[in-house]
């Protein structure tokens, strides 16, 4: 079973609940440094009292540079020799690439700040199959305001963004250590340890960002009520009940507070006509008595006209929904013949499916699915690609190997003929070996003149066109010989399977991929797929747009005929009362001043009435919408845990909430420097 962050917070507020914690007492303690308490999972001695569930935390302030290294810890205005138990790290990165956090100053791009949390305090839980070392769990609260001007598109894991039209403000939550100290798996339970932001910055400038880090939450849970699998089911179910009937109920409330504000535009309006219709009443409150009898008449008129325009009124609201659906026909005729495959189009769904469709037609979506195709089409012919390049770039290898052996066979070819003419003119010239001539030199025998003449023959005969020809020829033949083509294969083989010569493949490999992407994305088709989504969206705006304004007008005569009937009824009991108003005339007279001041009042208190009712219907919704997502991920999900797999967490979760209770009682408050 999968358990994520929502229901381990809901699993802490039903153990509270269950369990029955009681707020913490505002007593505060001096700090010490933390200790490693030893704890057990079923204690002992349940009556004895736990003070430190009953403390209001010290708080320590904890200053820090960018990266989370801390600066600093004060209490008060005292800088305090004191460590804080989590050690925070913060890394950047501008556009996938990691970067120091003075770096992005002034910067912009896809920006991404991670908070990494690692709990350094530790205490020994006696577990019922021995003792053992656990980190002692912490909840971190991260926050940060951002300029809605240079953040948008604001993302957090673990957490919520809320934009007011002019900050961002963030909250992330991480608890580091606790699915150490529970010890269950990742598949089975998902306690975040971290906290990453991203979001796309222009002209990156960050003031700060504050850490609240304390182990409160865990100090609220009563660890003497951890002890029983059977008892905390039955209050599970119990709490399952109960939820049901409260769903139900917040349902309601927030049903009926939606209908009230929808309706308070006409209490507004209705408040406002009764004002200064009060006024006419006090003015003409003396003409009254006399025109009762008119009245009568009147009412009698009035009731037989409306009684016949409410017989109408079906037939009027059903032509208004008739030329609705005709526009909406003619919409889904429009789309289909612009080639959109979509839901046909009603008067409950035409809004949301419009929109859907305006979504799809987007230019950027459009052109992340362009690029993801043409994208997939070049990968499929990647070993083509390398395979052209791994040729280009042998034959380029093979060309330097042979030029290289080639200077060899030059050199050694070059080297043989020049001894064999040496040997020639030596023997032509002095009779000798030139072994013997070089000897005789040496030893003072040959004289100047002769050795002059032998070197001017030397030079001579290795300067002819004979002699050059003889050592190019012997140089070509060298180098058609199996063995010196051996040795240019060998080479280029080894040159081949080098770790540069294949860094070199990759590269242009990857070179040639980005080319052939960047050459399909410039193609008329392309570019004329991401023209035909801009021209289709507006067109589809431009839809809605019109069906829009004729459900403004369909919404109005729903209103109408719904008025109309009630008017009907209104002027029935009008016209069995007009008897009645006669004999009141004399009274009315006098409540009609008191009526137009009280109207009036009520006229100026309208619009803190009105706001108030608007906040009751959004706060309303927030608490349905919270239950729910209580009841579906937290209290729903607890009620099918086994005994197997409730038992081994409620005993680490005991130990873990002792050691938070016997240990000191410290909240720690980091702010981090700004950056720009």
């Amino acid at each position: 079973m999968k358990i994520t962050l929502k229901k381990l917070l809901a699993l802490g507020l039903s153990l509270c609940l269950i369990c029955g914690c009681g707020a913490m007492a505002a007593a505060a303690l001096p700090h010490t440094e933390p200790a490693a308490p030893v704890v057990s999972a079923r204690r002992d001695d349940p009556e004895t009292p736990d003070q430190t569930a009953s403390r209001e935390p010290d708080t320590l302030y904890v200053f820090a540079d960018a990266r989370g290294e801390v600066n600093k810890v004060m209490a008060g205005e005292e800088t305090v020799d004191a460590d804080c138990p989590v050690q925070t790290e913060i890394t950047y990165t501008l556009d996938g690439k990691d970067v120091r956090p003075e770096q992005l100053a002034g910067q912009s791009g896809k920006v991404s700040i991670r908070y990494a949390y690692t709990t350094e305090e530790t205490f020994t839980a006696r577990l019922e199959n021995g003792s053992v070392e656990l980190p002692q769990p912490y909840a971190v609260l991260t926050g940060l305001i951002l300029d809605d001007a240079r953040f948008s598109n604001v993302r957090v894991s673990h957490g919520k963004v809320v934009n007011d039209g002019s900050r961002v403000v963030v909250l992330g939550v991480a608890m580091p250590g606790l699915a150490e100290a529970l010890d269950v798996e990742e598949e089975t339970l998902s306690i975040p340890s971290e906290v990453e932001i991203t979001a796309d910055v222009t002209d990156f400038q960050l003031d700060m960002s504050l850490c609240v880090i304390t182990k409160e939450l865990f100090t609220a849970i009563d660890p003497d009520r951890l002890t029983s699998t059977d008892e905390l089911k039955a209050q599970l179910e119990q709490l399952s009940d109960g939820m049901a009937q409260l769903l139900d109920g917040a349902d309601q409330l927030s049903q009926g507070l939606d209908t009230l504000e929808e309706k308070s535009g006409q209490l507004e309006s209705g408040v406002n006509q009764i004002a200064d219709g009060a006024n006419s009443v006090a003015d003409g409150a003396a003409q009254l008595d006399a025109g009762a009898a008119t009245l009568q008449s009147g009412a009698d008129s009035l009731s037989a006209g409306l009684s016949t325009l409410a017989g109408k009124s079906s037939d009027l609201n059903a032509g208004a929904a008739q030329v609705f659906n005709s526009l909406l026909s003619a919409a889904n005729t429009q789309l289909a013949a612009a080639g959109l495959q979509v839901s046909t189009l009603t008067i409950g769904n035409y809004a949301s499916v419009l929109n859907g469709v305006i979504a799809s037609l987007d230019s950027q979506a459009v052109y992340a699915q362009a690029l993801q195709q043409v994208t997939a089409a070049v990968e499929a012919q990647r070993d083509t690609v390398r395979a052209g390049v791994t040729e280009a770039v042998r034959a380029q290898v093979q060309e330097q190997v042979t030029e290289a052996v080639r200077a060899q066979v030059n050199q050694q070819v070059a080297e043989a003929v020049e001894a064999q003419v040496t040997e020639q003119v030596i023997q032509a010239a002095t009779g000798m070996s030139a072994q013997d001539y070089n000897a005789a030199v040496e030893a003072g025998l040959v004289d100047e003149e002769t050795q002059a003449a032998v070197q001017a023959a030397l030079t001579a005969q290795l300067g002819s066109e004979a002699v050059q020809a003889q050592i190019a020829a012997a140089q070509e033949a060298q180098m058609a010989t199996d063995q010196v083509q051996a040795l240019i294969a060998d080479q280029l083989e080894a040159q081949m399977v080098s770790d540069q010569v294949q860094q070199l493949i990759a590269d242009n490999t990857e070179a040639q991929i980005a080319k052939l992407i960047a050459d399909n994305m410039e193609s008329d088709a392309v570019q004329a797929k991401l023209a035909a989504a801009s021209e289709g969206a507006r067109s589809v705006m431009a839809l809605k747009t019109s069906l829009d304004s004729y459900n403004a007008f369909y919404l109005g005569v729903q209103a109408y005929t719904a008025g109309v009937n009630q008017a009907s009824l209104g002027a029935k009991e009008l016209s069995s009362g007009a008897a009645q108003v006669k004999d009141g005339a004399d009274a009315l007279r006098a409540g009609a001043a008191q009526l137009a001041d009280g109207t009036s009042t009520l006229r100026s208190n309208m619009p803190e009435l009105l706001d108030g009712v608007h906040q009751l219907a959004e706060g309303a919704a927030q608490l349905a919408d919270g239950l729910h997502t209580l009841d579906e991920e937290g209290i729903s999900k607890l009620t099918n845990l086994g005994q197997d797999q409730l038992l081994p967490l409620l005993d680490r979760l005991q130990a873990v909430a002792e050691a938070a209770r016997e240990g000191e009682n410290v909240r720690y408050l980091m702010r981090t420097e700004s950056i720009g």
